[in-house]
């Protein structure tokens, strides 16, 4: 009996040790890690694709007896765009009056404030337009590309400057399937501004704060999805992603201890 005492296994020929070991080495790499790698603190703000080539004609009230100009037709500069009848009256959204009208009169015809190309016309002989409602937009310059107009709160304008990558998510393209679309920022506005007017594409979002505005050229006019392009228009709104803040996992976790002794 005390000899099959003597031969059981001592703790030193047991391998438990070099689970310590491995331990310790995943460690020291996990504290390395931490030290060492960057996690990005994103925020999202609302955007919207614009235009600053295409002029909406809108802010007039009436119903339309006549349609002179329609998708696709080039037009002048004061060319006639459609006739209304009954009162018109110009919207105080519309700075520049597409017809030279100022008081309501029974018949007045809408002239083009500017020469391109009309790109969209919702009317139709008989139709009541209201003054909210664009009647049809021109193109001044086909092939300018597409911007995305983004709203920066005061609170994130410090985090954001030009060059930085942007990853849009299209209310228009659900994200679960299209996923994001990516831009560079390009300038953003030195100053607050307030809601921009309706007599052309607008920046997304209702607030009325402390926002700047940040734009981005899109590199293209269609969203592509494997083999699939889907064009984008003017006026789809959605958010963008911006990585407003970098920190190292080490930083993130001991954040609230160097808040103390700052403290």
């Amino acid at each position: 009996m005390f000899v099959q005492l003597q031969n059981l296994p001592q703790f030193k020929d047991i391998g438990w040790r070099w689970i310590a070991y491995a331990t310790s080495f995943a460690l020291i790499v996990a504290v390395v890690f931490a030290c060492f790698h960057e996690v990005e603190l994103k925020q999202d703000v609302s955007c919207e694709i614009v235009s600053w080539s295409q002029v909406r004609v809108q802010g007039f009230r009436g119903q339309v007896s006549a349609v002179y100009a329609h998708p696709s037709d080039r037009v002048e500069r004061g060319a006639p765009l459609f006739q209304l009848t009954r009162d018109l009256v110009p919207s105080s959204d519309d700075p520049q009056p597409a017809g030279p009208a100022e008081q309501p009169q029974p018949n007045v015809t809408i002239y083009a404030p500017q020469a391109g190309v009309v790109i969209f016309s919702g009317l139709r002989v008989g139709r009541m337009l209201d003054a909210g409602e664009v009647a049809q937009i021109i193109d001044t310059d086909p092939g300018q590309p597409l911007t995305i107009a983004l709203r920066i709160p005061s609170r994130q304008r410090g985090f954001v400057k030009p060059g930085q990558i942007i990853h849009i998510k299209l209310d228009a393209f659900p994200y679960a399937r299209f996923g994001t679309y990516e831009a560079r920022i390009e300038s953003i506005s030195d100053t607050t501004l307030g809601v921009p007017d309706g007599s052309r594409a607008a920046v997304a979002g209702s607030d009325q704060g402390n926002n700047y505005r940040a734009l981005a050229t899109l590199r293209g006019d269609t969203f592509d999805v494997g083999r699939e392009s889907f064009q984008m228009f003017p006026g789809m709104r959605g958010t963008a992603s911006i990585v407003v803040e970098r920190r190292t996992i080490a930083e993130w976790v001991l954040a609230p201890l160097f808040r103390m002794i700052r403290g």
